[in-house]
């Protein structure tokens, strides 16, 4: 079976949850001991490979110099981590905390402390993004103070707007 991470809306708090086309609800979080499913409210989580891994992890103790993903958060405002863990036999996506990831596995939640994974940034692309491309064109307005009227990094073109000019003239 296939799944995706994601996050769901659940009480006054935005939960990480495993969300599978297979599944009816589509959307499950592990939540109170339980599998808690969701059909509202849920949002996926694009998992882009060039910039997040996962990294090995026990007892909370992420490996140094690495970065998790926030998932989400508590009530209380504890944040919250996506990862994955095996539960028996099965590898299934779950919620972190601190210390403990909690898998929604079978109608239950399972606490997992010794080896799971965690869903990092990974290291690469801040190096990534020192490596881009100022983009200008005489054709449009100059860019102003600091800025440039686009920046090209890999294969994402980020471009910025302005109050509507006259290249010509400069007026508005």
């Amino acid at each position: 079976m296939v799944f995706f991470y994601g996050s769901a809306i659940l009480e006054n708090s935005l939960q990480p949850c495993k969300i599978a086309p297979a599944l009816d609800p589509k959307c499950m979080v592990p939540y109170g001991g339980r599998e808690l499913p969701r059909r509202s409210r849920y949002e996926l989580l694009r998992f882009n490979s060039n910039m997040m891994e996962l990294v090995r992890t026990s007892q909370g103790q992420i490996p140094s110099g690495r970065r998790p993903i926030e998932g989400s958060y508590e009530e209380d405002g504890t944040k919250l981590y996506h990862g994955m863990a095996i539960v028996n036999g099965i590898k299934s996506l779950e919620r972190l905390l601190v210390i403990c990831c909690n898998v929604p596995f079978a109608g239950e939640e399972h606490g997992v402390r010794e080896d799971y994974e965690t869903l990092c940034w990974r290291e690469e692309p801040i190096a990534q993004l020192m490596l881009c491309s100022v983009i200008s064109t005489p054709n449009a307005p100059s860019a102003i103070g600091p800025y440039s009227q686009a920046i090209k990094v890999g294969d994402l073109l980020f471009v910025s707007g302005s109050i509507h000019q006259r290249s010509n003239c400069r007026r508005n």
